[in-house]
């Protein structure tokens, strides 16, 4: 859950890509008649994001499962350092998931990449190194994979494990086989001979590459940080027209050099993100029903290597999100994993929930750890309000029954390590509260049955708390309903069957701060509000021309995102928290379009209490304020 695992980290993100030059933009001072461009798809940004434990699925050994959903309906998934689903024993494999449910899916070994090397195998290049995936995509049936040339505890980066020098390989039967450079040959002629693409992981749309928007209906994505599996320092991005990329030549590449312009060489490319020690190696998926592209790295914290590591007990996943692939890019969250060290996590298309906030990834866990270094699920549960979450025990929570227990100290990974259990049937729990949405947050066991729930006494819907795999899971969202009337409402949850039913959590979903609210101070004369039709959050907006006007808001929590327009010829903002220095952040649309609802500035490490953001206009023709998100803990 958001808090559960630290989400929030003061990583002060105010991305801007470079500013296109565009003149005579506005010719009168009222923000609803501006002149008509093309509108881009809704986006709207997310504002909290909750995470599962997760479920080991065995005997699914190794790390690094980037995964793709292609033309038959299955995803195939890559692994390093591997036994596969277990008949590998190599330094890659490919694999296959069948199945609609992410914990009960079947897997089978594809092809163990024999060629490649067993386990840790330098092949004889004496490199201290071994090959490594670093992404895989099906685009019209055939199935790409990006392979790398990693060097363990590199001295000359930071004692990282240095990703550098990909190849490009491709199969049209599913991964059976493979064709491409061999091993010797991508270790002599790289694809691309480089640390700055050095571990590209595709963009993924839909199925099959289905579904892609802001050119990747024609074009195929990649991101890459500046060359390390963990820990990196910058990400940039590359494309490649769909039909040439079968060809697997780098000429036909190129990379996003700022201001809507590509070129072919990777020094020009821009750094899309920059976070020293804190991007590793990483992937993008496109969240359609929000129009946000998330963006899934992590790191070891507190060195600039893993090598410097005796032990991996602990790693933040660190996301970040865009309306397009090109940025701007802000975080959008930061959860710490300890013990569980959790990395290379990666969202899985295949099973992105319909409203865009549900979703699935798969990572591992400590490598030091057997039990762990295996294919891992976590459920996610994004937002686009204001979480807070409430323990089993927080006020408002109520028991009726008599065989309702409290259990402290579980040592599972509940949040706050407690939990309230019954095994009677009939007994129940209410909670009230105030807010448009509300999550319900339990355990899945083999044998925990069902229970009813009900919101302000309506209809109850049925849930089942029984795990479909084997094991324990803990924060598994068990229920969740959105889009509720602001105000009061009560959740009751009824066991109905099976051996137990448990209340771990309560996630309350509120609504923004919108422009308008009266925590949001204006100063300055240029200030004007101004009704929209651009798909800004509550169809408002207060803009000014004047630079040096500004917009306080006053908020408690741990946490703060600042929401406006991207637009052409907008400029940039100075933002501070609590008078702190200023970041400067940009407003700049980096391809011509207007993005509504978008994340300008993200801070989310902030100590509990009450904070001030305060921003001012600095340059460009417009500055924007449509609203606030606080992340807060109960």
């Amino acid at each position: 859950m958001t808090s559960i695992k630290t989400e929030l980290a003061r990583r002060v993100l105010a991305v801007g890509v470079g500013a296109a030059t565009i003149s005579s933009m506005f010719a009168v001072a009222v923000l609803g008649a501006r002149p008509v461009m093309a509108v881009a798809p809704a986006h709207q940004s997310v504002t909290s994001a909750n995470w599962s434990q997760g479920y080991e699925y065995s005997p699914a050994g190794g790390d690094s499962w980037f995964t793709t959903w292609a033309d038959d309906g299955n995803l195939y998934s890559t692994s390093d350092d591997t036994t596969g689903w277990g008949t590998c024993s190599s330094n890659v494999a490919i694999s296959k998931e069948v199945g609609s449910d992410p914990l009960n899916l079947t897997g089978s070994d594809v092809n163990c990449m024999a060629g490649w090397g067993g386990v840790g195998d330098a092949q004889g290049h004496g490199d201290n190194g071994s090959w490594k995936t670093s992404g895989i995509t099906s685009i019209g049936g055939t199935l790409y994979l990006w392979i790398t040339r990693d060097i363990y505890n590199d001295p000359n980066n930071g004692h990282r494990e240095t990703s550098k020098n990909p190849c490009l390989l491709k199969s049209t039967d599913h991964g059976q086989t493979w064709s491409g450079p061999s091993q010797s040959t991508c270790f002599s002629s790289p694809m691309f001979v480089t640390t700055a693409f050095g571990a590209p992981a595709f963009v993924q749309y839909g199925q099959d590459g289905s579904g892609g928007v802001d050119g990747g209906d024609t074009y195929v994505y990649s991101i890459s940080n500046n060359g390390s599996w963990d820990n990196g320092d910058s990400m940039i991005l590359g494309r490649v027209p769909k039909s040439l990329i079968g060809n697997l030549n780098a000429s036909d590449w190129q990379f996003y050099s700022g201001a809507g312009t590509w070129s072919s060489s990777t020094s020009s490319a821009v750094n899309l993100i920059a976070e020293q020690n804190h991007l590793g190696l990483a992937g993008v998926t496109y969240d359609p029903a929000l129009g946000m592209y998330i963006l899934a790295s992590w790191y070891y914290p507190g060195v600039s290597g893993y090598g410097l590591l005796s032990n991996y007990p602990e790693t933040k996943w660190n996301f970040f999100q865009s309306p397009k692939p090109w940025g701007p890019w802000t975080k959008m969250s930061l959860t710490d994993w300890n013990p569980q060290g959790y990395y290379n996590p990666i969202f899985v298309n295949k099973f992105m929930g319909g409203d865009g906030l549900t979703d699935y990834l798969f990572t591992t866990g400590n490598f030091a750890v057997p039990s762990l270094y295996k294919l891992t699920v976590v459920q996610a549960h994004l937002g686009t309000g204001v979480s807070t979450e409430y323990n089993d025990n927080a006020a408002g929570v109520t028991y009726s029954g008599a065989g309702w227990v409290y259990s402290p100290n579980r040592g599972y990974g509940d949040y706050q390590d407690d939990l309230h259990y019954t095994q009677s049937n009939g007994d129940s729990v209410t909670f009230n509260f105030s807010g448009s949405g509300i999550q319900y947050i339990g355990e899945l066991y083999p044998g925990f049955g069902t229970a009813n729930v009900s919101v302000d006494g309506g209809i109850p819907t049925s849930v089942s708390a029984s795990n479909t795999g084997t094991g324990r899971i803990a924060q598994w969202t068990i229920y969740a309903s959105q889009g509720l009337t602001n105000g009061a409402h009560t959740i009751t949850i009824t066991k109905t069957s099976g051996t137990y039913a448990t209340v771990d959590a309560f996630i309350v979903t509120r609504p923004l701060t919108n422009d308008n609210d009266a925590a949001v101070a204006y100063s300055g004369t240029g200030w004007i509000y101004s009704s929209t039709t651009f798909g800004d959050y509550g169809d408002d907006l207060h803009y000014t021309q004047v630079n040096a006007d500004s917009a306080s808001y006053n908020f408690s929590g741990t946490g703060i995102q600042y929401i406006g327009e991207l637009y052409p010829g907008f400029g940039s903002v100075s933002i501070s928290i609590d008078g702190g220095p200023a970041v400067t952040a940009s407003e700049e649309s980096p391809d011509g379009s207007r993005v509504a609802q978008a994340t300008i500035f993200s801070d989310l490490e902030l100590a509990s209490g009450s904070h001030t953001i305060t921003v001012a206009k600095s340059t460009g023709t417009y500055a924007t304020v449509d609203a606030f998100a606080v992340r807060t803990t109960i």
